[in-house]
């Protein structure tokens, strides 16, 4: 069983890194065109001073404020000041899917053609295997629910859910069959769980959202999970962590 947790984390860190990978990739085609573009409107703070100044920094800063808003609390300091200058940012990511990232770096320099020179480094808040593990769970069961049976050809037919509309003309009770299915998936795909629990909770002003509450020990270290799903109009569920927590 250990050998299944190790893949299922292996998978997810992988997905993690390539996301994260593409995301930096992304921040830093962006901030070169952002500071080259500010060497050009800003050329007499560049040119009249022999030394970078806190100007330049406060105009770097001022830059990336205001035209990338994928970035906060952004800090910028002179690392070098001989020419050619090099600067260094940092800041912290707005976007929550990254949750654990601590804080992106990026040190900044112009060659002698006033091309923009740019290198990225991050940090992670450290995280408790607990964390980890849970996190990993969450992120497999939200996919589960997400999939239909049946649509991916590399999946057993059984994994995932059937349509709710499909559901709602074969059975008189298709919020129940829907948490047997839940309730089946997680027992069959997820061994990191077990004493699992599915229970549909009622929503008298949405009567038609996938509203479960869906407890679970975790088989790896016998702590309790509670986690409950909502829908969105595009069809989509949602799973947000309730609580957890190590049993006595």
């Amino acid at each position: 069983m250990n050998l299944g947790y190790t893949l299922f984390e292996r998978l997810d860190q992988a997905q993690t890194e390539a996301d994260l990978k593409q995301l930096l990739n992304s921040l830093e085609r962006r901030l070169t065109d952002l500071l080259t573009a500010l060497l050009e409107e800003r050329k007499e703070i560049f040119s009249n001073s022999a030394e970078p100044s806190e100007e330049i920094c406060q105009a770097i800063g001022e830059q990336l404020s205001q035209h990338e808003k994928r970035l906060t609390e952004i800090q910028v300091k002179i690392l070098k000041a001989e020419f050619p200058p090099e600067f260094e940012i940092k800041a912290k990511l707005i976007s929550g899917k990254h949750i654990n990232l601590s804080t992106l770096v990026f040190k900044v320099s112009w060659d002698d053609h006033g091309r923009t020179i740019i290198k990225s480094s991050y940090s992670y808040i450290s995280q408790s295997r607990h964390e980890i593990l849970l996190k990993s769970v969450q992120r497999h069961l939200e996919k589960l629910l997400n999939t239909r049976r049946g649509a991916v050809i590399t999946l057993p037919d059984s994994y995932g859910l059937q349509d709710f509309n499909d559901l709602a003309g074969l059975f008189s009770n298709p919020m129940a069959e829907i948490g047997k299915q839940v309730k089946e998936n997680i027992i069959n795909y997820e061994p990191r769980l077990t004493k699992v629990k599915v229970e549909y909770m009622v929503n008298e002003e949405r009567p038609l959202d996938l509203h479960f509450k869906i407890t679970a020990q975790l088989r790896e270290e016998g702590s309790k999970v509670a986690f409950k799903t909502t829908s969105a109009e595009t069809g989509h569920i949602k799973l947000d962590l309730m609580s957890s927590g190590f049993t006595g």
